[in-house]
């Protein structure tokens, strides 16, 4: 498969938007049903051209001094007809599946910044906690050196250091 962009094609064309495929995929739904086949000039309705039988959709392509140009040609106009609205459903499905892509995405920050503010908060809160527990260490040294030896430690000290 060739990834290549055509050489022919615009570089610097803007992306289409939805009213120009709609555009042309109205053209191609009021074409002569397909597929198109060609013997080489003429364009056939049918995948294989049929003397005699093949509905005749037109005669193209002729008149360049290059026959093999010529056949390239009529095989490119008769592909056309299956080969746009292939690709211009092709375009609408990729289209879809960026939007639900993008709507994920959004999703997911909108997840993401409310992680952040909650890891915030919490850095907050230890960063306060960090903070009172380290004012009521000298507090605590002081009623530690009042108490007596054999005593216990006070009931308010255990209270302070739970919070």
């Amino acid at each position: 498969m060739n990834d290549s962009v055509p050489t022919n094609y615009p570089s610097d064309s803007a992306p289409m938007d939805a009213q120009r495929l709609d555009e042309i995929l109205d053209r191609a739904n009021t074409a002569t049903k397909g597929p198109w086949c060609t013997d080489s000039w003429e364009i056939y309705q049918g995948t294989e051209y049929v003397p005699g039988i093949s509905f005749w959709i037109g005669e193209t392509c002729r008149g360049t001094s290059d026959l093999e140009q010529d056949r390239a040609d009529a095989a490119f106009v008769a592909a056309a007809r299956t080969d746009v609205p292939e690709l211009v459903a092709e375009v609408q499905r990729l289209r879809a599946e960026r939007h639900s892509t993008n709507e994920a995405l959004d999703d997911a920050v909108k997840a993401l910044r409310v992680q952040q503010d909650r890891i915030a908060e919490l850095e907050a809160r230890l960063g306060r906690d960090a903070e009172q527990r380290h004012l009521m260490d000298p507090l605590d040294h002081a009623l530690e050196a009042l108490a007596p030896r054999n005593f216990p430690a006070l009931p308010q000290q255990l209270d302070r250091r739970a919070l």
